[in-house]
């Protein structure tokens, strides 16, 4: 459904501000993606329904999780009131005390009082962005990078996210990172624009890159550093397993390997930044695939005064009491979080072993990951065989954006698969997407198994042999 702002809904529009009619443009993707959550395919009820393999969400624990949360699902009398502006303590120490300071080895233990609770990193982030950012100022980002960023710093604090496109064989020198970070400040700053943040996927999402070489940038130009620890608890592949894999014989491309380390680990991170201008987030949603609970936590252990400003807005992103209360007794249950997190990693890396697989199998290039939920993919030469099989001709070189929509809408209603838009993640080249592995393996099976047919359907011949 459309809600575009024209000619016959002035008198409505009159209420409102600039900036809020501004966030009602009209969003193809988004509307792309409301009907893909509108059809979601279900082998029994609804097989022709479509496989969502677009967004970064885990289902691959639900039964387990289901279980435990239902163990804890009682409701209470205090859970009848409003107990906290900012979220229950209990809630609080459960994270520093059994999430934080047992799996992010924190330099210095972390404690409740470093800890802002939120409804999710999402308005978390638009907090944070609220209390750093004037309207107009930039936030800087390595792209391809999550596409939620946009919206996050600027749906309410006007801030404007700048992507910094670098190549991927460079991500990994420090130097030529900090160049094309460098080149961009200044680049900005010559149009006067105050760049006022970066933010750092640690780890990477869709990619990951150096974090060292960008602190050492954000130290150079004073800037503040956000760094998105979402995936922390999903890195399910090393070193080892990569000359694993080569003597089993699978040509899985060299893994950029950058094993995760929590900024909070750091015991020289004065070295590298004013530790005061760092705040970490993490929460449940990809971690523990909970993202339907809305629970996530800003950190930093060296700027009060940012905590205390996020504190004084909090209560516009509190919780249910019954929440907060279910989720500290399911984050005190050391056993069942630790078999939890483990379960989830050996099933991330069998899912993105499938999905390799079948990506090496039908010659799509990627990037290798080694955390998190998703593939990066380069599909030019697919969309160049679609736009061929419309036009009669093309070559990759001639493909637009334009086409990777086409392609994709295409993918969504015929082939009955969503993955997603290269676009909407700020890839500075079309024809590239964001395949989400972290689903039943069922439904993964089933969405690679279309995906192949019609790539064959394509080519016009089977890629398969």
């Amino acid at each position: 459904m459309s809600h575009a702002i024209d000619a016959d809904t002035g008198r409505q529009a009159e209420i409102l501000t600039p900036a809020a009619l501004s966030n009602l443009r009209d969003s193809k993707y988004l509307e792309m993606l409301i009907g893909v959550v509108g059809d979601p395919y279900d082998k029994a009820t609804n097989p022709h329904g479509i496989v969502n393999m677009g967004i970064a969400m885990n289902t691959l624990n639900q039964p387990y999780l289901l279980e435990k949360l239902n163990s804890l699902s009682k409701v209470y009398a205090e859970d009848l009131d409003l107990t906290s502006l900012t979220g229950i303590e209990q809630l609080q120490m459960a994270v520093a005390e059994h999430i934080i300071n047992r799996h992010f080895n924190p330099h210095e233990p972390v404690t409740s009082k470093h800890i802002v609770l939120g409804n999710g990193t999402t308005a978390l982030i638009d907090s944070y962005a609220f209390c750093v950012c004037e309207p107009g100022d930039a936030v800087i980002i390595n792209s391809p990078h999550y596409t939620g960023f946009r919206d996050d710093f600027h749906l309410r604090a006007r801030a404007v996210t700048v992507p910094v496109p670098i190549p991927i064989q460079e991500l990994d020198d420090p130097e030529r990172v900090a160049i094309y970070y460098q080149d961009k400040i200044d680049e900005l700053r010559a149009k006067g624009t105050r760049v006022r943040c970066i933010v750092v996927c640690n780890p990477g999402n869709p990619i990951g890159m150096t974090v060292q070489a960008i602190l050492a940038v954000a130290e150079k130009n004073n800037l503040y550093v956000l760094c998105d620890e979402i995936y922390a608890l999903s890195v399910f592949r090393t070193s080892q397993d990569d000359d694993n894999d080569n003597e089993d014989g699978k040509t899985d491309p060299p893994l950029r390997h950058h094993p995760f380390t929590s900024v909070l680990s750091w015991d020289d991170l004065s070295n590298h930044i004013d530790p005061s201008r760092v705040a970490v987030i993490h929460g449940l949603s990809k971690d523990f695939g909970l993202s339907g609970f809305r629970v996530g936590w800003l950190i930093s252990p060296w700027n009060s005064m940012l905590l205390a400003a996020m504190h004084r807005i909090s209560f516009f992103s509190i919780r249910p009491t019954m929440t907060d209360r279910m989720i500290t007794g399911f984050l005190n249950d050391h056993q069942f979080v630790d078999t939890l997190i483990a379960t989830n990693r050996r099933r991330l890396l069998a899912n993105y072993n499938l999905a390799t697989e079948f990506l090496r199998k039908n010659s799509i290039p990627y990037v290798p990951s080694q955390s998190g939920h998703f593939l990066w993919l380069d599909m030019r030469h697919i969309v160049a065989r679609f736009k061929q099989g419309l036009l009669g001709h093309a070559r990759d070189a001639d493909i637009t954006f334009e086409d990777e929509i086409k392609y994709l809408e295409h993918l969504i209603n015929d082939a009955r698969v969503f993955i997603g838009l290269g676009r909407a993640f700020s890839a500075p080249v079309p024809g590239h997407y964001r395949l989400t592995f972290s689903i039943k393996p069922e439904e993964l099976q089933v969405a690679l198994s279309r995906i192949a047919d019609d790539i064959s359907a394509i080519s016009g011949d089977s890629l398969l042999n």
